[in-house]
């Protein structure tokens, strides 16, 4: 059984790689692993090193270069995956919504408010924690404390960190941004939570 997260993370670690993001739009399908390099690096050397990984970690099929989850399972511990963000604009109302996959299952987390100045980065976190509260039901309650974006004038190294409140705990989790800030914004707060989520009991 390929653990979806676990080859995810891998992949995150390879020298050279700059982002590394499993997309799974269908529970029952297969899910696209996508890989940019980082700014100079030697994209031989990472490819070779990406599919080693995906063989030795994913055990994936490499006629289809895909990741099959077995049975709609996107990891043996429950982890939850990102699947989509919805943004949605009419007027001065505003509306995002997270899907996020996690054992044969689509959660979704939504947020919406009206203004002229929307903080679209908190309301996609919050969308993000909401769909994760959904997954977890009556364990552990998530809460978005802070956002930050770093980076340089021309936003090549730019990456999100987001601090996320469970309990009594405070978890951090960072991305890098590669295109949509919001979609970095997602897999920071996944990053934050979901060493925290396989410690809690999974809803039946």
């Amino acid at each position: 059984m390929t653990d979806l997260a676990d080859l995810q993370t891998a992949v995150r670690q390879i020298p050279g790689v700059a982002v590394a993001v499993v997309r799974w739009p269908d529970p029952l399908g297969p899910a696209n692993l996508r890989v940019e390099f980082a700014a100079g690096a030697d994209r031989r050397a990472v490819t070779e090193a990406v599919v080693r990984t995906m063989v030795e970690v994913g055990r994936i099929d490499l006629e289809t270069m895909q990741v099959h989850p077995e049975q709609g399972k996107p990891a043996r511990e429950g982890r939850p995956i990102f699947t989509d963000l919805l943004i949605e604009r009419e007027g001065h109302d505003v509306r995002v919504q997270v899907t996020l996959a996690v054992i044969g299952r689509t959660h979704v987390g939504t947020r919406e408010t009206t203004g002229r100045r929307v903080d679209l980065l908190r309301m996609t976190a919050e969308a993000a924690v909401a769909a994760l509260n959904d997954f977890v039901r009556d364990g552990a309650v998530y809460d978005v404390s802070r956002i930050d974006r770093i980076g340089t004038i021309d936003g090549d190294d730019d990456q999100v960190t987001v601090q996320v409140k469970a309990d009594d705990q405070l978890l951090l989790g960072a991305a890098l941004v590669r295109g949509d800030a919001r979609e970095a914004v997602v897999r920071a707060t996944l990053d934050a939570v979901n060493r925290h989520v396989v410690q809690i009991e999974l809803p039946a």
